[in-house]
């Protein structure tokens, strides 16, 4: 059985230059005396308010997902000798596995801030995030996600700790994600273990989302302590991951399939590694793509994979993209069922019933174009939505949250609709 341990784990440290559009900034925000506004006590959908955060700011966190058996054990721990009184700090156990099978559990948490005078949204010019001591130990592993909907990711540059990648989330912006990968504990909240931080910024922010969790090969329960502390960190020889990545699709052809991708921004960039996969966990590299863009600048990349002819089944594609120092991160992974084009306007879904994403499988006709996914509960009821610009053939909606039982979903390109029944465990 694990015990908890105070001081420990992974503490993500958020600074902030911010202001309501003026040149107002202040050191750090004040995350204490939590109060829960709606929902049962630290469970899914609850949400609490931090008054003060700042002048005139208040802000509330709630609890969007409990992904794989993960529970909050509390909210915001202000006990003495617990990390920093004035930060975020929840405390978030992972269930065990009893064959010792590895699997990861997390919790997400959203937090917005509010104009305390007029009880309406505020946006924040700057926000920067650190997430620090992200460590663990032969047995369990914890990860932190920051997504603000994009902005720049930056980390130490020798010896790090932690493995530090990109990805889009479902409204197609990137998100930052560390995973440790040493597994060596650090002693308390140890701000000095530059190998397990990484940082975020972004302008213009009034919301966005934290995932705290771990994977773990342990049979037991275990609790770990994880803080949002409202500070800035510096790194000696900091580096920037390479690539703005805006887009990535993947078409069939019937005989092929084209990838295209696009970046805004290649500093310091090398090449990409495109990488296929038949199970979605094993891959293999497919191609290396050289960068075409100027530093500082973007390009537009195609490829075409032929060797899919005549297969059948599921392939999945994603970008390593390596910079010039050999560091790399991964974009999110492209889906492709393979085999005979249907001509009627359907929809594929997978795996029915669905746990935490769901898949759908788009008319060939329906690829690199605008198309909107809705997600509907028996009821009628509105429950998730996905907008895509540049469509792939296949496309992920999440379901995680969500309770047992029928939904819909209806996804229109264009004039044309089609819609599916899928069942949520």
């Amino acid at each position: 059985m694990k015990t908890f341990v105070p001081f420990k784990k992974a503490l993500l440290v958020l600074f902030l230059l911010i202001t309501f559009r003026s040149a107002f900034a202040i050191d750090h925000l004040v995350f204490t005396n939590a109060t829960k506004v709606s929902g049962a006590s630290l469970q899914l959908n609850a949400v609490y308010r931090f008054d003060n955060v700042m002048p005139n700011v208040y802000a509330l966190v709630s609890i969007d997902s409990l992904v794989n058996g993960a529970t909050v054990a509390i909210i915001d721990d202000d006990g003495a000798g617990v990390g920093y009184k004035d930060a975020f700090q929840p405390q978030v156990t992972t269930p065990g596995d009893s064959h010792s099978i590895l699997h990861e559990a997390y919790a997400v948490f959203t937090i917005t801030f509010y104009n305390s005078l007029t009880n309406g949204i505020i946006t924040l010019q700057t926000v920067g995030a650190t997430a620090l001591d992200i460590d663990g130990n032969a047995s369990i592993k914890e990860l932190d996600e920051i997504d603000m909907k994009g902005g720049s990711a930056s980390y130490m540059s020798t010896t790090p700790d932690i493995l530090v990648t990109n990805s889009l989330d479902l409204s197609g912006k990137t998100k930052f994600r560390a995973d440790n990968i040493l597994g060596i504990e650090r002693t308390g909240i140890d701000t000095s273990a530059l190998g397990n931080m990484f940082s975020v910024t972004n302008s213009n922010i009034s919301s966005f989302k934290i995932k705290f969790g771990a994977k773990s090969t342990l049979t037991g329960s275990t609790s770990r302590q994880y803080s949002l502390y409202m500070k800035a960190f510096q790194y000696p020889n900091q580096v920037t991951l390479p690539v703005k990545l805006v887009d990535f699709s993947a078409k069939y052809n019937q005989s092929n399939i084209t990838l295209s991708w696009k970046s805004a921004q290649e500093i310091d960039f090398n090449y990409y590694e495109l990488e296929h996969s038949t199970d979605g966990n094993t891959f293999a590299t497919t191609s290396i793509v050289f960068g075409a863009a100027k530093s500082g600048s973007g390009a537009e990349y195609n490829y075409t994979d032929k060797s899919v002819a005549g297969r059948s089944g599921l392939i999945y594609y994603r970008l390593k993209m390596v910079d010039i120092d050999g560091n790399f991160t991964y974009s999110s992974v492209r889906i492709v069922r393979l085999g005979e084009e249907k001509t009627s306007i359907t929809l594929t879904t997978y795996p029915n019933p669905a746990v935490n994403d769901l898949r759908i499988t788009l008319p060939s006709s329906w690829q690199n174009k605008q198309v909107n996914i809705d997600l509907y509960s028996a009821s009628g009821q509105h429950v998730n939505a996905l907008k895509v610009t540049n469509s792939s053939q296949t496309e992920s909606i999440s379901v995680t949250g969500l309770q047992k039982g029928v939904y819909f979903v209806k996804a229109n390109c264009g004039s044309e609709i089609a819609s599916q029944q899928i069942i949520k465990n």
